[in-house]
C-alpha cells in the first residue's frame, strides 16, 4: 500500500518520512522507487541537499505531504555569511547579538530549549521574544542571566577561533560538545562548535561553571564536502554502494534493532554483505563491522567524503 501511495506522488514533491515508530524524521523529494526501496533526495534543516537516503519501504510508518516545516524548507535560500567583529563580540556578546538582531537558541536550567531574539538587557535580566518554526512570536519573557546554561547563535556568520585544535567539552549534565575555543574567561567560554559529520560551524556561549572537563582530541579524520552529480545518473542500490566505496563517502546505516546508527565508510563489498569501518567518538575510527544487505533499513549517503 505504501508503495502505491508514493508512486502516485510527483518526483518534485518534498515529503517527510517517519520510520521505526521513534520520531525519526527525514525530508526530501523522491528520486526513484525500486524493488522494496525508496530513494530520497535528502534536505538538511536549511533546505540544502545533503545526500541520498535509501529507505526500506516496510520501515516507513508515516508520510507527511504538507507541514509548516516543509513549507519553510521550500522558502529557504542560501545566504551570505555575516561578518561580525571578533573583538566586539568577545567584549560584550550580548550587545552584539541585540544590535545585529541575531536568531539564537537558549538552553535553560530547567532543561528546556527556546528559540528567538534578545530584545534588550538590563543588568542581569534579558528580555526575549521567543518564536516558532515560522518565526512568529509565541511568548515575550524576561529571564535572569544565571538561568541560561548555553546560548547558540543560529545565524550564518563568519567564524573565528583562537586555535584549530579540536577540544571536547563535557558538561556536568553529560552533554558533550566539540570544537575550537574562541576565548574563555572566568564566566563564559565561547566555542566555535564543530559538527561531527559535516563542516558546519555554530558559535556557542557556555557557562564555565557548568563545564566538568575540557580535553584535547589528538587525532581526527578530516571530511570534505563533495558533489554527487555522478551518483544521480544511475540511482540504484548496488551502484550507490560501489560509488560510496570508490569515493570514501560517509555513510549512515540503520536498522530498528540497532542500539545506535552505524556511521563510517565502506572498506569492502561482497555478494550479500559489506564491511563498514565505523566511527566511534568524534571523527575517530573504532572497528570494522560486517553488515548484510538484508538488514539495511536506512542507507544515508552523505555528501561528504573522508580524506
Amino acid at each position: 500500500m505504501i508503495k502505491q501511495i508514493l508512486l502516485s506522488l510527483k518526483n518534485e514533491d518534498i515529503i517527510g518520512i517517519y520510520r521505526f515508530r521513534n520520531n525519526d524524521f527525514v525530508v526530501g523529494n523522491i528520486l526513484k522507487i525500486l524493488d522494496n526501496y525508496l530513494f530520497l533526495n535528502s534536505y538538511d534543516t536549511n533546505g540544502e541537499n545533503n545526500g541520498i537516503k535509501i529507505l526500506l519501504l516496510n520501515s516507513i510508518e508515516r508520510v507527511v505531504l504538507y507541514s509548516s516545516y516543509i513549507e519553510k524548507l521550500k522558502k529557504n535560500k542560501q545566504t551570505k555569511k555575516s561578518i561580525i567583529d571578533k573583538k566586539k563580540f568577545v567584549k560584550d556578546f550580548y550587545k552584539v547579538i541585540i544590535e545585529e538582531k541575531m536568531l539564537i537558541s537558549l538552553e535553560l536550567e530547567d532543561g528546556s530549549t527556546e528559540m528567538g531574539y534578545i530584545v534588550k538587557k538590563e543588568k542581569e535580566f534579558l528580555y526575549f521574544n521567543f518564536i516558532d518554526d515560522l518565526r512568529k512570536v509565541t511568548s515575550i519573557e524576561i529571564i535572569k542571566e544565571d538561568y541560561i546554561k548555553r546560548l547558540k547563535i543560529l545565524e550564518d556568520i563568519e567564524v573565528w577561533s583562537k586555535e584549530e585544535k579540536i577540544i571536547k567539552i563535557k558538561m556536568y549534565t553529560d552533554e558533550i560538545y566539540f570544537g575550537n575555543i574562541i576565548t574563555k574567561n572566568k564566566n563564559y567560554l565561547i566555542l566555535r562548535e564543530r559538527m561531527e559529520f559535516n563542516n558546519d560551524d555554530i558559535i556557542s556561549v557556555i557557562k564555565v561553571e557548568k563545564i566538568e572537563e575540557i580535553t584535547e582530541i589528538l587525532e581526527v579524520n578530516e571530511i570534505q564536502k563533495v558533489e554527487l552529480k555522478e551518483l544521480y545518473k544511475n540511482v540504484d542500490f548496488y551502484n550507490i554502494l560501489n560509488f560510496s566505496l570508490k569515493n570514501q563517502l560517509l555513510l549512515f546505516i540503520d536498522n530498528e534493532k540497532y542500539l545506535e546508527t552505524k556511521v563510517g565508510i565502506i572498506t569492502e563489498l561482497g555478494k550479500d554483505k559489506l564491511k563498514l569501518k565505523e566511527f566511534s567518538q568524534y571523527r575517530k575510527f573504532s572497528e570494522i563491522s560486517t553488515i548484510s544487505y538484508s538488514e539495511i533499513q536506512l542507507l544515508y549517503v552523505h555528501n561528504y567524503k573522508v580524506i
